[in-house]
């Protein structure tokens, strides 16, 4: 069986290299690997152009614009092998990855593989995200425990994409939505812990806050409120509730108020450090990550009423509703026939 890598990028100038790179050095390589450039404005494409011209089995799909699942779909739907694997920027697979991906598949054991994500934090607001906000173990596979969350570092067969429906074209929950489609299907679904992808993520504070602002706002356009939205409001009503039986006592409004606030997400990144200290590559008690990790669950929360607003007041009211359109192929290299 022909297998095709299927990448979504956008402005991944800094890590699209390592990525090909080791995609081309697989101990089983795949037959293509296609790059779908959602709208980067760097030089993302000029560095895959340069794979193509040294004659590499390198595809480059450019669009105007395009989410991840958007871009995974033009991926799968152009590409040519009958089994796809999906990475996202930022990833390096070790050399074996793929192989041990593909295996089940080709023995006829498994449709759909994951492999396992080992995220190594670039800097300090990386280690910050790790702790306050990436989920811990939330998956069971053939007795291991593993972070579910993403598609990439994943092998399925196509025809299983197919099934399935693809990917929704949201911001946030495609991953979910997508395995939700291919555990309708019946299919085989298997982990395979020795299939390892190195993940960078290589974040800034000011990026992270406005990712979650939109994640927040297409979560919602996707029905999965009840998943991220309402965790938070249990979690801030407790913090009401405290401040107010605070005020009941004599303490001044705006003392009980953050006094509450200070202790909620104290002990909210408390909880967070207990369930990853066997999770996280680094130590979460220390002062800086504690503190760091403290001032990015605030506005993080943040971020989310921001998104949650944008959603209500453009979407629930339709003042400004999400638009999705249909991108744009600008470009596909090599040409066919060349």
């Amino acid at each position: 069986m022909r297998v095709s890598a299927v990448v979504p990028v956008k402005n991944e100038e800094r890590s699209i290299g390592r990525l090909l790179d080791a995609l081309l050095n697989q101990t089983r390589r795949p037959d293509e690997i296609v790059v779908v450039d959602g709208g980067s404005t760097d030089r993302t494409a000029d560095i895959v152009r340069t794979y193509i011209a040294e004659g590499y089995p390198v595809r480059l799909i450019r669009t105007d614009h395009a989410y991840p699942g958007q871009a995974r779909n033009i991926g799968v739907a152009l590409s040519k092998g009958e089994v796809i694997a999906f990475w996202d920027g930022g990833m390096v697979p070790r050399p074996d990855t793929l192989e041990r991906l593909v295996q089940p598949i080709l023995k006829g054991t498994a449709d759909f593989v994951h492999g396992r994500l080992v995220i190594e934090p670039a800097g300090f607001a990386d280690r910050c995200f790790m702790l306050a906000l990436l989920p811990a173990w939330n998956a069971v596979q053939n007795g291991f425990r593993f972070n579910a969350h993403p598609v990439a570092n994943t092998a399925l067969r196509r025809s299983l994409w197919a099934a399935a429906g693809g990917f929704p074209p949201w911001r946030a929950g495609e991953d979910q939505a997508f395995r939700e489609g291919v555990a309708a299907c019946g299919a085989r679904v298997t982990y395979e812990p020795e299939a390892v992808t190195v993940f960078r993520p290589d974040e800034s504070f000011p990026r992270l806050l406005r990712k979650l602002a939109v994640y927040s706002r297409h979560n919602l356009l996707a029905g999965r409120g009840r998943l991220w939205h309402r965790g938070l409001a249990r979690s801030h009503l407790g913090a009401f509730v405290l401040a107010g039986l605070l005020v009941l006592a004599g303490v001044p409004l705006g003392v009980a108020f953050l006094s509450s606030l200070v202790l909620e997400t104290t002990v909210r990144v408390f909880r967070r450090a207990w369930q990853k200290r066997d999770f996280l590559p680094f130590s979460p008690w220390s002062p800086p990550v504690f503190l760091g990790s403290w001032l990015l669950l605030l506005g993080a929360d943040l971020a989310t009423v921001i998104g949650a607003i944008a959603w209500f007041l453009g979407d629930r009211l339709h003042l400004a509703p999400t638009q999705f359109r249909e991108p744009r192929i600008l470009e596909s290299l090599p040409e066919e026939g060349a």
